[in-house]
């Protein structure tokens, strides 16, 4: 007998506002910055950052791209979507990666040369063509529901065991390191960049993230509207230590970055039912962006965390155990819970029901226990990130 406990929420409705929670630098952390005696900055915490420390979260109002696309250009808001689905081979090693769960060094460059070269329109009319795709920061990130890791195990390597970025942040300073060594001071001047006070609005080379989600039901990616992002009192000079995944000289083991604190007045946006079949490319030189929480995402963790209990417990045979999680009460979504993960969450409330009603001896059945773990993978959101130089004209 299946008790069903309900939440109250705002209907989700097509172009009504989107909430999702964003995970913030903290104001007390922030220092003047004594090196350049301008701006912000946060002292670097070794020792590898853990998601969730050092921050604070808000649920922010965003618009949800798959209702409401944007037209703005991406010099402008710093970020665009361009169509990825008329390119087929590049779909299909896109599709192997998915399944696998896996980046491998050889289909990182497969994917690598089906971009490079590669001509898009974007929304405002322009073209963006990818001149080149860099080897190194090319990388697969995955997180389960309300940021779950669900590969606590894995050991982060070049490619991959790289969780979704819960920290809203911009990738890279253009005066900063690596770009200052790697170009000899010439970054500034070659890529277009607003940093601060200081900016290049002549030249029509960018610096980007291509961004490619393989599937985000959960944990979506949010990128900011960066013309009401106010850089003097917002954004925040952080130097991200790289040696746990990257193997740099000593010179340039520190990343230079971004972090950004909160403010009600800035814009958000993400896409609840993008696929490979589309990819963000943003300013890499500041856009902010990060992991995004969505409304159900506490309840798709539960159920995740109740199936996969449940599909353990029957492969070894434990009455018991089965019996108690049969026995927890179910929860419904949230009303404005996105489509796309209430499609999911119902997927998995479905086949809990279904077990069930089950008896013993059907427990072991394959079919049942393929279905589980194809809506398990579901609920996980994984991506792909590279960084490209591209030319918009």
């Amino acid at each position: 007998n299946l008790r069903i406990m309900t939440q109250q929420a705002v209907t989700h409705s097509p172009n009504a506002p989107l909430h999702i929670k964003l995970a913030f630098a903290r104001r007390e952390d922030v220092v003047s910055d004594a090196a350049t005696k301008t701006g912000l900055r946060i002292p670097t915490r070794f020792a590898a950052d853990r998601p969730g420390e050092s921050t604070e979260s808000h649920w922010c109002q965003a618009i949800d791209l798959s209702d409401q696309p944007i037209s703005a250009g991406l010099s402008e808001v710093g970020f665009a979507q361009i169509e990825l689905a008329g390119l087929p081979d590049l779909q299909a090693e896109l599709s192997a990666v998915r399944a696998a769960g896996k980046l491998s060094a050889a289909t990182a460059k497969a994917i690598r040369g089906h971009i490079q070269g590669q001509t898009f329109r974007l929304t405002d009319g322009r073209r963006l063509k990818v001149l080149f795709v860099a080897p190194e920061g090319f990388i697969m990130r995955s997180a389960g529901p309300n940021g779950l890791d669900v590969a606590p195990d894995e050991t982060m390597t070049e490619h991959n065991g790289h969780r979704a970025a819960d920290r809203v942040h911009g990738d890279q300073n253009v005066y900063g390191t690596p770009l200052k060594q790697m170009l000899k001071g010439i970054a500034p001047w070659l890529f277009r960049h607003q940093t601060g006070q200081r900016a290049n609005r002549f030249s029509p080379v960018h610096l980007l993230n291509l961004w490619i989600p393989l599937q985000q039901s959960t944990q979506p990616l949010a990128l900011a509207d960066r013309r009401t992002v106010d850089s003097a009192t917002q954004q925040v000079r952080y130097a991200l230590p790289t040696d746990g995944f990257l193997e740099r000289d000593a010179q340039t083991q520190l990343n230079d970055i971004w972090l950004f604190l909160h403010d009600p007045k800035q814009h958000w946006y993400c896409d609840t039912a993008m696929d490979s079949g589309k990819a963000y490319v943003f300013d890499t030189l500041g856009e902010p962006h990060g992991a995004a929480t969505l409304p159900g995402e506490s309840v798709a963790e539960k159920y995740y965390r109740r199936l996969q209990a449940l599909v353990h417990a029957i492969a070894l045979g434990r009455p018991s155990e089965i019996g108690s999680i049969l026995d927890e009460p179910l929860l419904e979504e949230p009303a404005n819970t996105p489509p796309t993960l209430r499609s999911n969450i119902q997927a998995i409330r479905s086949l809990i029901m279904e077990a069930e009603q089950s008896g013993p001896d059907e427990f072991a059945e394959k079919d049942w226990k393929a279905r589980s773990e194809a809506a398990l993978d579901r609920l996980v959101r994984k991506s792909l990130e590279m960084r490209a130089v591209a030319v918009v004209f």
